[in-house]
């Protein structure tokens, strides 16, 4: 007996049917068409009502607030370019974690050819110190055989030999956030020390017995005989008990820390000359020493919560060197950079980069760029060893100062230099959300302080129902 059409009993293939579109339904809405983290939206009239109430009528602001998936929740001028300053560290360190990764290495080695010549060969180490010069030389001292040898050579070719990058102001080079990159950094090319009141004597940290250190009134220290060293005599240092001056031709600098070295453990040698093309006979058969520098991930952290110019330039270079060869330069580093962001599918129209530390003027990119590449970050395995080197509000770094309501919860990025104040990063929800934000303020005068109030109030209004509610 056939079985009518019209019995009254549904087909199976209706209820499977129904059930696979129910399911499709269910997960469009949990992932994309029910937000899980709720930003007010507040007017761009707002935002302009709130800058003027801080004396930040003539600024120009940059908004934007993603979530963990990408979603926009927030957008102001997020297309526009602004100069980023110490943001593009954090373009400059997700690419050198991507291309080098968290564990890679820079060496300092030293090698003698088959005359006995010594060759101090710089692999570009930012975190070299005075100290790890010793250690080098006390092992040369226990390889060697004769107390007397032809020459020392200082080889920093892994690097070119421009220290300052592109759009640098010539007046920042006397300060120690302007310190110059070459392919030996010994104590971060700069020279700490202290003035005696009463004698002006000099005494200079680390103390380096075989150099005298004389005062002059010029713009940067100048190498001039090899047992003397002129010391920069800023205007407003001249009450201050402690100094610290910049070296320029860091590489000469790291020869004669290496040259007094060898002297003190009984090694003579000729003083030290540069040469900028390592020989090509030189193999790791003639290697006498060498210094490994702390893996990258630690060198990123101090790099970000200090915003330390000198490790970026290094990390920027160092790209250049390692997909190109030698030497690494800017340009290189740009151009791996460039590359690499391209890879990951950002928009490289929203970015203009000059340098690694955003030091350079040149420099320019948008709000969107920098929250689309951080929520890239977030998804990489290497983000662990990338977030934790933010600095968090109040607490550490250079964020340290701003005492924002949620101790903890946010981690980022600042970007500061004049009439520029910058902030993006990462807020941590109480229900175990992330945001991604950028804020960027260009074109204000007086101090940053009052950029940082208007921040707190747009962190409170942004982000204080977000980070608080435990409720969906």
């Amino acid at each position: 007996m056939s079985t009518s059409r019209n019995s009254g009993l549904p087909e199976r293939r209706s209820f499977r049917g129904f059930a696979v579109l129910a399911v499709g339904i269910f997960f469009l809405w949990s992932w994309g068409c029910a937000p899980r983290v709720w930003v007010p939206q507040v007017s761009p009239q707002e935002i302009e009502t709130l800058a003027d109430s801080y004396g930040l009528e003539r600024s120009w602001f940059g908004i934007r607030i993603l979530d963990q998936h990408g979603r926009v929740l927030y957008d102001l001028n997020s297309q526009k370019l602004f100069t980023p300053a110490s943001n593009m560290k954090v373009v400059t360190t997700a690419v050198a974690l991507e291309v080098l990764g968290p564990a890679y290495r820079w060496y300092t080695r030293v090698f003698q050819d088959s005359s006995g010549a010594l060759y101090l060969v710089g692999g570009g180490d930012p975190v070299l110190t005075a100290e790890d010069l010793f250690r080098l030389a006390d092992e040369v001292a226990m390889t060697v055989v004769q107390e007397t040898l032809p020459a020392l050579w200082v080889v920093p070719s892994v690097f070119d030999s421009i220290e300052l990058g592109p759009g640098w102001m010539w007046d920042d080079t006397p300060y120690a956030f302007s310190a110059p990159v070459s392919g030996l950094n010994v104590d971060h090319n700069l020279i700490r020390g202290m003035r005696s009141p009463k004698t002006h004597r000099i005494v200079v940290w680390p103390s380096v017995s075989l150099l005298h250190v004389e005062t002059r009134e010029v713009p940067y220290p100048i190498f001039r005989p090899p047992d003397t060293l002129w010391l920069p005599m800023l205007q407003d240092s001249t009450d201050l008990q402690r100094f610290v001056a910049v070296v320029q031709r860091p590489e000469q600098w790291a020869g004669w820390l290496f040259w007094s070295c060898l002297n003190s453990q009984g090694i003579s040698v000729p003083p030290p000359k540069v040469l900028w093309k390592s020989p090509d006979s030189l193999t790791f058969r003639d290697t006498l020493a060498v210094h490994p520098s702390p893996p990258l991930r630690e060198v990123l952290y101090r790099l970000l919560k200090v915003s330390d110019n000198l490790y970026a330039e290094v990390f920027l270079k160092t790209l250049g060197l390692e997909m190109y060869g030698p030497p690494g330069t800017w340009a290189k580093g740009v151009a791996v950079a460039e590359s690499v962001l391209t890879a990951w599918g950002l928009d490289t129209s929203q970015i203009r980069m000059a340098d690694g530390s955003g030091l350079s003027r040149y420099n320019q990119v948008t709000p969107s760029f920098l929250t689309d590449l951080l929520l890239y970050a977030s998804q990489q395995p290497w983000f662990w060893d990338y977030v934790v080197a933010f600095p968090v509000t109040g607490e550490d770094g250079t964020l340290r100062s701003l005492t924002y309501d949620f101790p903890g919860r946010i981690r980022a990025k600042s970007g500061t230099m004049t009439g520029v104040r910058n902030l993006c990063g990462y807020v941590f929800t109480d229900r175990g959300e992330t945001l991604i934000f950028s804020f960027m303020t260009n074109h204000y005068k007086g101090t940053r302080r009052k950029v940082d109030v208007f921040y707190r109030a747009l962190f409170e209004r942004f982000f204080s129902r977000a980070i608080r509610s435990r409720t969906p």
